[in-house]
């Protein structure tokens, strides 16, 4: 039996294997996306937090900063372009006594030298008006007004489904055992049958270490960290609209509240 051959094959279908895969599918070459579960999403994807960042936590300086924001920017056109569901209806990082207000400043500033466009400061009454159900005892809070949420299953099937369209293929229930290195790209052995690639894109989310480590690099070392997530009831839609975040901590962004797009 002879052996497929791709130009390229992207380990993991969550959503960075998608997101490189439907990228990769604008050009002249043989993909191919492989998913050791039983469909695209359903590892750490399906159950992530729908949560687009507008940028405003994270360190300036750092490549995290920097995709943040531009990924926030693309999501409008993307959404329009794939048809998943999605709504930019901004976050809120609260103040929940007049002590963390100086915080909630410095953050604020954090978020600019990211290029967080449109912040504003929101006082008591502020928050009253536009998110009436918070607590009136909290002190002020910060309106990042380009955040947005995503159902993020239907984003990496979208992306997916459109990189087939344009000629990538696609396996799933197929994991990747072990690779080697060849003169001309890599011979990859799978629970289905091996492969060969020029090039692989390990995008294998928590597993990354490990596929990384079959061929000798050991520098990825990944700590998972288990959150819990409340889905209340749908007749409490509208409990918030924006996205609802305390100040952070050290250790934690503590307790979201999420609405539902």
């Amino acid at each position: 039996m002879s052996i497929p051959e791709v130009d390229v094959l992207v380990i993991g279908a969550g959503v960075v294997g998608a997101a490189l895969i439907r990228e990769l599918s604008r050009y002249q070459l043989d993909l191919l996306l492989v998913e050791k579960e039983v469909d695209v999403s359903f590892g750490t994807s399906k159950a992530n937090s729908g949560i687009v960042h507008s940028g405003i936590h994270d360190q300036p300086g750092t490549l995290k900063a920097q995709f943040s924001v531009q990924g926030c920017r693309l999501f409008p056109e993307l959404a329009a372009q794939l048809g998943f569901s999605y709504k930019q209806n901004g976050a809120i990082v609260v103040a929940r006594s007049r002590a963390e207000l100086s915080r909630l400043e410095k953050l604020a500033e954090n978020g600019r030298a990211n290029g967080v466009q449109d912040l504003s400061s929101l006082s008591q009454e502020d928050l009253r008006r536009i998110e009436p159900n918070l607590s009136p005892e909290l002190a002020g809070g910060l309106l990042a007004p380009s955040g947005g949420i995503v159902t993020p299953f239907e984003l990496v099937f979208a992306l997916t489904e459109n990189a087939v369209a344009n000629g990538a293929k696609l396996m799933v229930d197929t994991e990747v055992l072990w690779f080697k290195q060849e003169k001309d790209g890599f011979l990859v052995r799978t629970n289905r049958q091996p492969i060969r690639a020029k090039v692989i894109v390990n995008a294998a989310g928590l597993y990354a270490g490990e596929v990384a480590a079959m061929i000798g690099d050991h520098s990825i070392r990944l700590y998972a960290r288990k959150g819990e997530e409340y889905l209340f009831d749908r007749k409490l839609k509208g409990l918030v609209h924006q996205t609802i975040f305390p100040l952070p901590s050290q250790v934690t962004k503590g307790i979201l509240v999420i609405p539902t797009v």
